[in-house]
């Protein structure tokens, strides 16, 4: 069933925003929750730029072989607090 709705469907949408002239009668009769995802998934494509996701797409990809980052304090908090 879903494979015959993204054959039928979806793929006239995404094809319809390829070619620049998105055109949203393709998903008007799918159930609210289909839309609901489509709106999700065009939501977290919108936010990527603007998060740290985005180091994801420069080649080489240090994060991937780099080790963890390790955070440790190294001060005394009542030193800094009674300061005089």
């Amino acid at each position: 069933m879903g494979s015959s709705w993204f054959a039928a469907t979806a793929a006239q949408y995404l094809r319809s925003i390829v070619m620049l002239n998105p055109d949203l009668s393709y998903v008007s009769a799918v159930p609210f929750f289909v839309k609901l995802h489509i709106v999700n998934a065009w939501l977290v494509i919108g936010f990527f730029p603007f998060t740290r996701l985005v180091h994801i797409l420069v080649v080489p990809n240090p994060y991937l072989w780099r080790k963890p980052q390790v955070v440790r304090w190294n001060w005394n908090r009542r030193n800094i607090r009674n300061v005089d």
